[in-house]
């Protein structure tokens, strides 16, 4: 044999290592399109309570409308209130939030 010729191994080579392992995937930026999405739930939040308060206030409007007939139509008449004054309160800060992500969405485009 000469020296370019490779010699034979006299026992059976070992497998080649395994593959390491993928790196970790980076971590989690939310995209443009899922800030976009959380503003559309954050939309349809604020529709269903819209729309809530409207059922209330046309609640509140037939009750004060016939106020002078039953005493417990003022009482609805009350309850009506405070529950359209609560959901209003609930607005307000889903409002807060939605006015900022659209000024930095508006920094992104």
């Amino acid at each position: 044999m000469d020296r370019d010729t490779p010699r034979p191994y006299p026992y059976p080579q070992a497998p080649p290592p395994p593959h390491p392992p993928p790196p970790p995937p980076p971590p989690y930026a939310p995209t443009p399109g899922d800030q976009i999405n959380q503003l559309h739930e954050e939309l349809m939040l604020i529709h269903s309570s819209v729309a809530t308060i409207y059922e209330n206030m046309v609640s509140l409007d037939t009750a004060l409308e016939y106020q002078g007939r039953h005493e417990v139509i003022i009482s609805v008449a009350r309850q009506t209130a405070t529950v359209t004054m609560s959901i209003i309160q609930s607005i307000y800060p889903i409002v807060s939030s939605m006015n900022y992500k659209l000024h930095v969405l508006g920094g992104i485009f």
